[in-house]
């Protein structure tokens, strides 16, 4: 056998064009796998690649074997190329380009296939090219070739448990990262790498256990100390291999069955998997050679053209996976082209068409500065280009990159849903996922791409979502007081507070929420849209900010449904479905951008079309929609803890629907509150504030609403009774009821017909059992004893069951508001809080009818 082969000719083209200083980049097929002692995966160098001249000619130089690579000539262009080099000194190129096909081997090679394909023969056949040897000559020989194949099986097991231990090691450290203990294979070498009082884990099966140093080379296991090492984490390789261990595309695999650590494909490619903390690429065969240094951390790698990975570089370059051939990096290691195997190319800054985007511009550190998208949208950068890794692990889907573990699903391990598959294609996650109830299969795809504009210093985002009806969306008449972001901690979605299911201007909620609809997160800000003013959310998340650390900022969505009774918005339906998603699109962003995340309070206003209800029929409905917000909040952060409570405002324009006293649907509002504080909180009536018509609120309406809500919210978040301001009991002697009302505290109690002008004795009435005005029965006087207190005179004689109202009575068909409705003049100023426009924050007395006892 010859050392080197030198292969002398014209480089060309199909064409028969020469390729003219071109260089050319060659690697073995199938190649080499090294593992050293200390469990490191170490490739074969590859010579540095060679040029042809000014006519194409070129001389290569290699061993004998099997050869492919790329062709770049000097316009740039790039061909793949195969070669096979004899087992001879030299030759024609043009006789061995194009030629891997076919059968190389060495003359030691083809002596010893001849051996044994003889020795096994049932007869005794001559061997071909006439020596005149024998199967039976060959017995004793054969013989002698089994041992040195048993040896040869004893060192490729060797190689194959050391590239397991280099898998689990890797494995190991990964998921030690964050628990500060090296991983190791048993105490022995644990208690060699740490002093006394140090710790380390040890892996054991699918398992890392946790071990104490202590006196006297003593390893003792930390009670609760086992975690998850190496199950499920190379799903993406164990995909490639059946239950054999190696799958029909597979040649040659290392590891144990079902968990390779590296193999060859029949074309040649080596794949190679180490799982690195630090932030380094998951290698695989677009590299020639790996160096590991101590921990398992990647210290370097070479590319089978030349170019070198060094953790050093930019933390945002775009590491191309497996699937390329060839990759060319620049000087600060930024790819610049990449070369697929099925024949297509990547090229920087045009982008990957493949992907989201029909082409993007690149700028420095790889972030995007401008891209279109396939629907024909444009977005401006700066947006990172990141290469996630997708896993199922114990029944959940995780993204792994950079050093980095994000979990996506939180339902797995509850038995409702089976995750099938989970891939990262270019810019796109799709995840495989089987309902266990019904069999039916959902693909699940989250683009892997935007950013959230939270200032520095920001480590947490928290989402406050909204539902109902047209009231939460803010029908009113196009105008907003909110025109500029009051703080840059809140966010939204891009086309506004409003987060709908449709891509046509209806504010109904029909068809499903899709991700395209929401994108980044932005600074919030009210916006019109389609005649649609002022939601109140975005002054409701700026009156919750001084309740929260100043680490945390707040999101926040509207999603109503106009016209619809609380079904519309119920568990189970779009609506509800489209706020859940939006929910979860908000916490993918969240950990796709290294946020943390969390739901704690959720927004509802509406569902007049439940007016008619009476108040359990409210109550049940309230409590029925929190337990679901819960269960959904739940499942995405994985915690069983925790509670989403519903804060809302009591309506206050049932006598716009023919009422002349007040609904079971308010009633049941506030009943909700005052039965279940600690999940449902009323922030208190609506009749304070402008409409534009006998139902919706006014742009100003809206904004102080929601400013009233935000308050309640960190009422709630503080520890503070958040039940609003209300009548508690009538007690009546010698025809003067004494009224007790509950004055939230902060606040100071007073009597405001300024605001609110005066119904006729600041909005007391005496009804009768069924809510009728009591008949007989005249007040003659209502006087303030303050504190929350007031005297009711009257004259007549009360009817059984009678009941003290306060914003009870109305006029049938009448606007809400200031000056006409049910209303009363009972409120609480709050202290040193105020409005968008700088009035006062007051808190006005619900609508409520009191026994008297």
């Amino acid at each position: 056998m010859v050392d080197l082969c030198t292969l002398s000719g014209t480089l060309r083209d199909s064409a028969g064009v020469p390729f003219r200083n071109a260089t050319v980049t060659l690697r073995p097929v199938p190649g080499d796998i090294r593992v050293t002692s200390g469990g490191m995966i170490v490739l074969p160098v590859v010579p540095e690649p060679e040029v042809s001249d000014a006519a194409g000619l070129i001389a290569l130089t290699r061993a004998p074997g099997k050869y492919a690579g790329s062709v770049r000539d000097e316009t740039g262009r790039v061909s793949p190329i195969e070669v096979s080099f004899p087992d001879l000194a030299s030759a024609p190129l043009e006789d061995y380009v194009g030629k891997v096909d076919v059968v190389i081997q060495t003359s030691a090679q083809l002596a010893r296939d001849l051996a044994q394909r003889y020795a096994q023969s049932p007869v005794d056949t001559p061997v071909a090219g006439g020596d005149g040897f024998s199967a039976l000559h060959h017995a004793a020989k054969a013989a002698q070739d089994r041992v040195l194949t048993g040896q040869d099986a004893a060192a490729t097991a060797l190689a194959a448990s050391q590239a397991q231990a280099a898998l689990v090691l890797t494995e190991a450290a990964w998921d030690a990262a964050g628990l500060g203990a090296g991983a190791f294979l048993n105490t022995g070498a644990g208690l060699a790498a740490t002093s006394v009082g140090g710790q380390f884990r040890v892996i054991a099966g699918a398992e890392l256990v946790l071990y104490d140093h202590e006196a006297g080379g003593v390893a003792v296991e930390v009670p609760g100390g086992r975690t998850f090492t190496t199950a499920g984490v190379q799903t993406e390789i164990a995909a490639r291999v059946d239950d054999q261990g190696i799958a029909d595309d597979v040649a040659l695999a290392f590891g144990d069955p079902g968990l390779p650590a590296a193999w060859f494909d029949h074309d040649g490619s080596l794949h190679a998997r180490l799982v690195d903390p630090t932030g380094a690429p998951t290698l695989s065969d677009r590299f020639a050679e790996v160096t590991v240094g101590s921990g398992d951390v990647v210290a370097q790698a070479i590319g089978w053209d030349g170019s070198r990975y060094d953790p050093a570089r930019p933390a945002m370059q775009p590491h191309l996976s497996d699937e390329f051939r060839e990759v060319h990096v620049d000087a600060d290691g930024n790819v610049q082209y990449g070369l697929r195997w099925n024949g297509t190319e990547y090229r920087a800054p045009v982008g990957d068409p493949t992907i989201d985007y029909q082409w993007v511009e690149v700028g420095p550190g790889g972030l995007v500065k401008f891209a279109q998208r396939q629907d024909g949208t444009f977005i401006i950068g700066p947006r990172p280009l990141i290469d996630w890794r997708a896993v199922i692990r114990s029944g959940d889907v995780w993204l792994v990159a950079q050093g980095r573990a994000f979990r996506v699903t939180f339902d797995g391990s509850g038995g409702v849903y089976q995750y099938l598959d989970a891939r990262a294609e270019g810019l796109l996650l799709e995840i495989w996922r089987l309902t266990v109830a019904t069999g039916a299969v959902d693909v699940i795809s989250y683009p892997m791409t935007g950013t959230i504009a939270a200032p520095a210093g920001v480590t947490m985002i928290e989402h406050l979502p909204g539902a109902g009806q047209s009231n939460l969306v803010g029908i009113s008449a196009g105008t907003r007081v909110t025109t500029v972001n009051p703080d840059p901690r809140i966010l939204m979605f891009p086309q506004g507070p409003r987060v709908f299911g449709t891509q046509h201007g209806q504010f109904e909620q029909h068809i499903r929420l899709q991700p395209f609809h929401l994108a980044d997160m932005v600074p919030g800000v009210e916006i019109t849209f389609s005649s649609v003013g002022e939601t109140g959310m975005v002054q409701q998340a700026l009156e919750y900010l001084p309740a929260i650390e100043a680490t945390t900022a707040v999101a926040v969505s509207a999603h109503g449904h106009g016209s619809t009774p609380y079904s519309g918005s119920a568990p189970g339906s779009q609506p509800f479905l489209n706020l859940v998603f939006a929910m979860r699109w908000s916490r993918w962003m969240a950990g796709l951008n290294g946020y943390g995340w969390r739901w704690r309070y959720a927004t509802y206003d509406g569902n007049e079309g439940n007016v008619l209800d009476n108040a359990a029929h409210r109550v049940a409905a309230m409590v029925e929609l929190q337990a679901a917000y819960t269960a959904e909040m739940r499942a995405m952060t994985g915690s069983l803890d925790g509670q989403v409570a519903i804060v809302y405002a009591q309506m206050s324009s049932s006598a716009s629907y023919g009422l002349s006293y007040l609904s079971g649907m308010p009633e049941g509002q506030l009943l909700a509150a005052e039965t279940y504080p600690a999940i449902l909180n009323c922030s208190g009536p609506c009749y304070d504030v402008t409409y534009s018509d006998t139902a919706h609120r006014t742009s100003a309406g809206h904004a102080k609403v929601g400013r009233l809500r935000g308050y309640f919210m960190g009422r709630h978040l503080a520890g503070l009774d958040p039940t609003p301001l209300r009548p508690l009991t009538a007690v009546n002697v010698a025809n003067v009821i004494t009224v007790s009302f509950h004055v939230p505290s902060g606040s100071v109690w007073e009597i405001n017909t300024a605001l609110v002008s005066d119904p006729g004795n600041w909005g007391v009435t005496i009804h009768a059992a069924n809510k009728a005005l009591a008949s007989g029965v005249t007040i003659t006087g209502v006087t303030n004893l303050g504190a929350g207190v007031i005297e009711v005179a009257y004259t007549g004689t009360l009817p059984v069951g009678a009941l003290l109202g306060v914003a009870v009575a109305g006029t049938a068909n009448a606007m809400p508001g200031p000056i006409t409705g049910m209303r009363s003049n009972f409120a609480a100023r709050v202290t040193g809080e105020t409005h968008y426009d700088g009035s006062d924050l007051i808190l006005w007395s619900c609508h409520k009818a009191v026994p008297i006892t």
